[in-house]
């Protein structure tokens, strides 16, 4: 493409001091993933909105990306496209390991998605387990303030499931057994459920949560964390 990139040491494509495209590689049961990302023409702002993370109150084991300034293709190619990057893609690709046999261009028909193989794929890619149920482990904390006090709740899950809650509540209102009570049930209702698909007034045993209370706090709690929680997919 007339682009003058480079590869740093962590093989990043860039273009100067800007990286243009970023990579990640994974090795399983004698498999190689790689997949990689190029900026043609992305609106960088909302790209950075996009990676920085919103909540300051989780605390995970997953791997931090390396942060590096960015740029797009076509700030030194104007003509940059979609088209132009894939083309030039393919082309390389077959002259680096001497391919000579033509393209093959998978489209979106009714007769591949027929094909056993094909429709299971698709399956298993829209299930709860492939998109979640690899989450790292994390720490999630909330806080907010009803009329009957103010609670701490802090919620540790992995793999997309809820392994255990702890909450502390600040109120004139609430005796310590009734504290102790409400901290009990709560994490009684979270654990083992998926993290951000809580159901609506269900508990972990499929009863109304009315049926665990002692007085509507723990309505509260309940309804709070789920708001505060859920994933809108």
């Amino acid at each position: 493409m007339g682009i003058d990139a480079r590869l740093n040491d962590r093989n990043d494509v860039c273009v100067g001091p800007d990286k243009v495209s970023g990579s990640a590689y994974k090795i399983v049961n004698k498999r190689a993933y790689h997949h990689g990302t190029m900026l043609i023409s992305t609106q960088l702002q909302t790209l950075g909105d996009v990676l920085r993370p919103q909540e300051n109150n989780i605390v995970t084991k997953g791997v931090s990306s390396v942060r590096s300034p960015v740029c797009n293709l076509q700030r030194h190619d104007l003509a940059a496209s979609h088209e132009r990057f894939t083309s030039a893609v393919i082309s390389q690709f077959r002259q680096e390991f001497g391919i000579s046999s033509n393209v093959c261009t998978v489209t979106d028909t009714d007769s591949i998605k027929d094909m056993n193989y094909i429709h299971d794929g698709m399956a298993e890619l829209s299930t709860w387990d492939w998109s979640f149920g690899q989450t790292p482990e994390f720490t999630r904390t909330l806080a907010h303030e009803f009329p009957w006090g103010t609670v701490n709740v802090e919620i540790r899950s992995k793999h997309g499931v809820i392994i255990n809650s702890r909450s502390d509540v600040q109120s004139s209102h609430i005796t310590s057994a009734v504290y102790e009570s409400l901290d009990r049930q709560l994490s009684d209702l979270l654990q083992g459920k998926h993290y951000g698909f809580l159901e609506e007034g269900r508990s972990t045993n499929g009863a109304d949560v009315n049926e665990h209370l002692s007085g509507h706090e723990l309505n509260d709690l309940y309804a709070w964390v789920k708001r505060a929680t859920d994933i809108i997919v």
